[in-house]
Formats: C-alpha cells, structure tokens, sequence
C-alpha cells in the first residue's frame, strides 16, 4: 500500500542560469584543461564531473539524499572506470549520458510490450520518494483512464529516450570532443519541446483530462448512506 507523507512533494526546479551554466561551465572547463594537460580524456573527464559533483553539492547543502540523482552518479562512475581500463578512450564518458536514457527507453518500450508500463510500477516509489502525492498516484493506479494516461506518458517517455541514446551514439562518433558538449546537451531541448507539444495535443484531442477531473471527483464523493428501513444485512453475509 502507498503510505501518505506529509514532508514536501517535489524537488526545486532548474532555473534557466543554471541550465545554461551546465553547457557552458563544462565546456570552459573542457578547452582549459586540453589546453593546460594537453589530455583530451582528463579534459573531458573533469568537465563531464562537473555536473556530478553540484548533484552532490545540492544534497549536501538540503541534507537531502536523493535515491534517484545516484543513477547519474553510478552511471558516470562506470564510465570514468572503462575509460581507464581501455586505456584512456573518451567514447565510455561520450556514451554515458546514450547509456542511461537508451536504457530508459528501452525498459519504456518493454513494459509497455509486457503490458506493464513502468510509470505504474514506479509511482509507490515516486510516492515514498514525494515526488508525487499519494492522492494523485491513487487515481492513476486505481482508474482506466489513469492507467491509459501511464501508457501514453511510457510510451512517450520510452521514444524520446530512444531517440536521445541514438542521437548521442551518432553525435560521439561524428563529431569532435568539444562539439559533442555543447551538441549533446542542446539535443535534449528540441526533443523535449517536441515530447511536450505530442503530449499536450494527445491530451486536448482524446479528452483525457476531463476524464481524468471527472474520474477524481468520484473518488472523492463519498458513498450515500444505507437508506432507512431497509433490512440490515446479518452478520457473517457476504
């Protein structure tokens, strides 16, 4: 069962200084240290760990830990180790970022081929984690047009990470290191503006919404009472 949690629900949104200074800090960071190492690895090692150590930084500053900002962490992580056992190639650090997203689309499109679409498997997760309220988790779980809500937001989800994986492993083979930093990460907006207008005309042509307001408040009003007079129904009656 879900448990309620009175604690705040969601995290803090990005500013947009700082969605910029993630593009830029890490390529700053990159042309310096190729130009003072001379190591494109270690250059881009070091700019690719920028954004690891300000996930730690922000958890440390809300002594906050956040189960779902260690997956980037790991993730970068295993790539810094194959690319010191392949002695020094920078494809795993390339690829890292196609690793993570290609495995969530994957697992998307998966669960929607089992019938099982992972948003609804993960919600009691995202509801320990506050990242959803328990009461909005509950409609989408316990009604059709929730459930078909989550097969549209898993299927959605799956295409746009598939196709970011694709872009980064075609971006990391055909183009040079300091491109790819900047290309990579400006990629993710073009694909996220297109995910958002597909979501948004789904959501206005089907009438999701209105069934999903309409299927809220019956769950919300409460049953009529037993009418008087009529027989009580005896004890140990199914």
């Amino acid at each position: 069962m879900l448990r309620s949690a009175k604690l705040p629900q969601t995290a803090p949104r990005k500013s947009p200084l700082i969605e910029v200074a993630g593009i830029v800090l890490p390529l700053v960071a990159y042309l310096a240290l190729k130009q003072i190492a001379g190591n494109d690895t270690v250059a881009l090692a070091v700019a690719e760990a920028i954004p690891c150590v300000w996930i730690v930084a922000m958890m440390a500053r809300t002594k906050q830990f956040q189960p779902i900002a260690m997956v980037p962490l790991t993730v970068f992580g295993i790539a810094l180790l194959i690319t010191l056992l392949s002695g020094g190639s920078t494809l795993p650090l390339k690829l890292r970022r196609g690793f993570l997203t290609g495995g969530i689309g994957i697992a998307c499109l998966i669960s929607l081929a089992i019938r099982r679409p992972l948003l609804e498997v993960l919600l009691p997760l995202f509801v320990r984690l506050r990242r959803i309220p328990e009461r909005h988790a509950k409609l989408l779980i316990d009604t059709a047009v929730g459930h078909r809500l989550l097969i549209g937001i898993t299927a959605l989800i799956g295409i746009i990470c598939t196709v970011d994986a694709t872009l980064q492993v075609v971006l990391a083979f055909t183009v040079s290191t300091s491109t790819f930093l900047v290309a990579s990460k400006l990629a993710r907006y073009p694909l996220l503006a297109i995910g958002l207008l597909v979501g948004w005309s789904y959501a206005r042509r089907s009438g999701i919404v209105a069934e999903l307001k309409s299927a809220q408040q019956s769950m919300s009003t409460p049953a009529p009472p037993p009418r008087c007079g009529s027989d009580p129904q005896p004890p140990g009656a199914d």
